[in-house]
C-alpha cells in the first residue's frame, strides 16, 4: 500500500461513519491530489500518500525520513480531513467508533457498545479490530488488523 516509504513514516488513520462509495471515492483521491500538491512544511514538499482501505479508512502515510512535519503542516491535514467531512457528508474524527471485521464485512460499533457487544456474542476475542491509533508505518502493517484480544479495546470489555 505505501511501497518505497521508510517503516518509521507517520501514519493517520481517519475511519468514516459508513462505506465510501464508489463516487465519493474518486472525489476523495482527487481532493487529495490538489491538497497534496500544496501540503508543506515551511516550504517543503512533504513526501505522503494517501490510500483508503476497506471503503471505510482513509490512510494517509508520511515518509519523514524524507521531510519532517510541522504544527502547521498537521493543523492543515487536520482542516483538510474537515473539508472532506462536510463535502461528502462523513465522519471521520470521531474516535468513540470501532470497526471490526464479521464474515468479510466492515461492521462498526462503540466503545461504549463494546461490553454488551461482547457480552451477547457479537464480537469474541477472536474477532479482528482496527486499531487506527498505530502511529508509523510499521505498526500499521503489523498491528492495525489485529484479533479483540490483543487490542487496547479490551480495556473496555471489564
Amino acid at each position: 500500500m505505501f511501497d518505497n516509504f521508510s517503516k518509521e513514516s507517520k501514519i493517520w488513520i481517519f475511519q468514516s461513519n459508513r462505506n465510501i462509495n464508489d463516487t465519493e471515492i474518486t472525489e476523495i483521491y482527487d481532493a487529495w491530489s490538489i491538497f497534496a500538491k500544496n501540503w508543506n512544511a515551511h516550504g517543503f514538499e512533504l513526501y505522503s500518500k494517501m490510500n483508503i482501505a476497506y471503503n471505510n479508512f482513509i490512510i494517509i502515510c508520511l515518509d519523514e525520513t524524507k521531510s519532517q512535519i510541522s504544527g502547521c503542516a498537521i493543523d492543515k491535514l487536520t482542516h483538510f480531513i474537515q473539508s472532506l467531512e462536510k463535502k461528502i457528508n462523513l465522519n471521520l474524527l470521531d474516535r468513540t467508533t470501532v470497526s471490526f471485521k464479521k464474515d468479510n464485512l466492515i461492521e462498526k460499533s462503540t466503545l461504549k457498545n463494546l461490553k454488551d457487544d461482547y457480552a451477547s456474542g457479537k464480537i469474541n476475542d477472536e474477532t479482528l479490530v482496527f486499531n487506527n491509533l498505530v502511529k508509523s508505518l510499521n505498526e500499521f502493517e503489523s498491528n492495525w488488523v489485529i484479533p479483540l484480544k490483543n487490542s487496547w479495546h479490551t480495556s473496555f470489555l471489564n
